[in-house]
């Protein structure tokens, strides 16, 4: 775990386990708090991801409950962020098709799309009304929990080679070679691809690509930043690859990812 900064955080990020009416769906649950002391409204960056998430911003102060699903994103995806604010992500497997019907991987790429549009007025009020009057975070999760599981339909998880696959690629943390996937299929490694897209709304290249960069940003918070040992342990030919590959999902060096993180408590992180 990251040692906590030495001057009082304005943010602080931590990590649970998802309830067990959500586990087959929620890989975990993060939650980022904003402090009092923010003077201006500002974004904060959702880190690639090659999965998608359920997002609830929560302001404290005022009644703006914002709901979206976001991912899978392959670069820096922007959210405002105020004072006094909790922003709470709902993390899916990336093997889990969707939180509602209707609504694909390939409308949540790149893109977050606006739950109101999705779910009627009453439900969202009556959640306003548990999150107000929940006064932990773990209470506040419980409610979003609730409010989330009736929606999780049951088609969400398809059993297949694909999500076999899938599986072995996140194990692998991105380092599966595509070519030892592709000797194996039953069908063309052209139809594959497309049914892989399709999935998760991704290229299985790409989705390799991201897993593996996913890794590396947590390693070097796990591991206050040796940037050379997560380097070589993730399997990166140079260091002018590892850094080719920040510049790319980040729009940055990995220097400045450095300072961003170490801005930001980190607390609870799971495996």
């Amino acid at each position: 775990m990251m040692k906590k900064p030495s001057v009082k955080a304005k943010y602080k990020y931590s990590e649970f386990k998802p309830p067990v009416k959500l586990s087959g769906a929620v890989e975990k649950i993060w939650v980022f708090e904003s402090s009092d002391s923010l003077l201006d409204k500002l974004s904060y960056n959702i880190i690639p991801d090659y999965t998608a998430s359920f997002i609830l911003i929560f302001p404290l102060k005022t009644n703006q409950l914002r709901l979206y699903i976001t991912g899978p994103n392959t670069c820096n995806f922007p959210f405002e962020n105020f004072s006094n604010q909790i922003t709470f992500g709902f993390r899916f497997f990336p093997h889990y098709v969707s939180l509602l019907k209707g609504v694909k991987p390939k409308d949540t790429l790149n893109n977050k799309i606006n739950l109101y549009k999705h779910i009627s007025p009453d439900a969202i009020e009556l959640l306003k009304l548990k999150l107000y009057e929940a006064v932990t975070l773990r209470k506040k999760i419980s409610a979003i929990s609730d409010f989330i599981a009736p929606y999780l339909n049951k088609i969400g998880i398809v059993h297949d080679e694909i999500t076999l696959i899938i599986d072995k690629i996140v194990s692998s943390g991105g380092t599966l070679k595509l070519e030892e996937i592709y000797s194996t299929l039953a069908i063309s490694q052209r139809q594959f691809q497309r049914n892989f897209i399709k999935r998760t709304g991704l290229s299985p290249k790409e989705f390799s690509r991201i897993v593996r960069f996913h890794k590396v940003t947590r390693k070097l918070v796990r591991n206050n930043f040796r940037h050379f040992d997560t380097l070589v342990e993730s399997g990166y030919y140079d260091q002018s690859h590892y850094y080719r590959e920040f510049k790319e999902f980040l729009g940055m060096l990995p220097t400045r990812f450095e300072s961003r993180q170490k801005k930001i408590s980190h607390e609870k992180l799971l495996e």
